[in-house]
């Protein structure tokens, strides 16, 4: 395993926490993810959309009020990341 990259880390959290302040609509991000429906995605573990997109709003959940305190080398800034994936639409 390879050892965390602090730098990426940190790049992550800055965008996370600036996010966090701008409005967005919640879930719209997934929605319009679901309404495309593309062919089922071989090799990544899902064989439909539908589990990719469960797993992206069960691993991504409270994204805007996790910690990611650098004592903590931000510890969960990929689910935070995903759960900003899932749900933000700028508006």
């Amino acid at each position: 395993m390879n050892p965390p990259c602090v730098l990426i880390a940190e790049i992550h959290a800055t965008l996370i926490y600036n996010l966090r302040t701008v409005p967005f609509t919640r879930r719209t991000a997934i929605d319009s993810f679901l309404e495309v429906n593309p062919p089922p995605l071989y090799g990544v573990g899902f064989d439909k959309v539908d589990g990719l997109a469960d797993a992206m709003l069960e691993i991504g959940t409270n994204w805007e009020r996790v910690p990611l305190r650098s004592s903590e080398g931000r510890e969960g800034w990929e689910e935070a990341l995903i759960g900003c994936l899932t749900d933000v639409r700028i508006v």
